[in-house]
């Protein structure tokens, strides 16, 4: 099938810095975008991402939740592209400013690639 058909598919990609020593990064704005994937570098050395939330760019960043109350985490590895799934996505849907947050501090600068679709 020729991946040509169908409608047009708007499509960005958005590099993240995660600063050595640190397990949270800078501010990302979605705006109208949504995240359908993440591109992990291959010296990764944390296993989960949580995702914080603010009502503004220079907010008060909290960790995302579900209504249920279950933060809204991804499992991770490196080297792999990590889809976001339904749940996760549903959650980050009602976010516009985020941070993604490590489950551990990274021994070096890492960058982590979001694949954002409208």
């Amino acid at each position: 099938m020729d991946s040509r058909l169908g409608s047009p598919r708007h499509q960005i990609a958005v590099l993240i810095d995660i600063s050595v020593d640190d397990d949270l990064s800078g501010v990302i704005d979605l705006g109208p975008w949504r995240i359908a994937a993440l591109h992990m570098p291959g010296t990764l050395t944390s296993t989960a991402i949580a995702i914080h939330a603010a009502e503004a760019g220079d907010g008060t960043f909290n960790p995302l939740v579900s209504s249920d109350g279950t933060a809204v985490s991804l499992t991770v590895a490196a080297s792999q592209v990590v889809a976001v799934n339904q749940d996760a996505g549903g959650a980050l849907a009602a976010c516009r400013f985020i941070k993604l947050a490590m489950g551990s501090s990274e021994a070096a600068d890492r960058t982590i690639n979001l694949l954002l679709t409208q």
